[in-house]
């Protein structure tokens, strides 16, 4: 396996557990950092890994000037430089509560849903603990600030952030399969 695949692995890996830690709000942004920062490296590695190779530098310029002009591709290099240089990326959340019922609560305890729509305890002295009994109540969707609108000169219908990392995904994929195939020869079976 290449550095490049690696570091390819290593992002789907982040994705995976953006989807696992979906309901905890807190956690699920620290994958998505850890996504972008990975994802991004992807082409980074790549033209380390290839750039002596015969035909890659030609091939990669071409492949640089597309990303570069992509809103969504260029989206996420600055939401990399954000989020390793200069502070956590900002993510809406469109929270929709669909029913929570409260048969006792302790004494001197509260409930509340936190703006992320993360169901919390709040404790008697002031504490937040994630009330995860209530997680399938609370359908979450996460946006970013300011998302890219189009995608290869096609108009974005669905904004979450999990479909826009789905989609960064799927074209490093397929660079990755690009490049294999196109400088090394060796074909990849779909």
């Amino acid at each position: 396996m290449s550095d490049t695949d690696k570091k390819l692995q290593e992002a789907r890996y982040f994705l995976k557990r953006m989807l696992e830690t979906y309901s905890s709000p807190f956690e699920f942004e620290c994958n998505l950092q850890a996504f972008i920062s990975s994802a991004r490296s992807v082409t980074l590695v790549m033209q380390t890994e290839y750039s002596k190779k015969p035909n890659f530098n030609e091939w990669y310029d071409e492949k640089q000037k597309e990303m570069k002009a992509d809103e969504m591709i260029s989206f996420f290099n600055k939401a990399r430089v954000t989020t390793i240089h200069k502070k956590p990326l900002d993510i809406g959340t469109f929270a929709y509560i669909k029913d929570i019922y409260l048969n006792s609560v302790p004494r001197g305890w509260s409930f509340a849903i936190s703006g992320k729509g993360e169901p919390t305890w709040i404790t008697p002295k002031g504490e937040r603990v994630h009330a995860s009994e209530f997680d399938n109540q609370v359908e979450r969707v996460y946006l970013f600030d300011n998302s890219p609108k189009s995608f290869l000169g096609v108009k974005l219908k669905d904004f979450s952030v999990v479909t826009l990392c789905r989609l960064y995904l799927a074209y490093l994929s397929d660079l990755v399969k690009e490049v294999t195939e196109k400088i090394e020869g060796i074909s990849h079976e779909s």
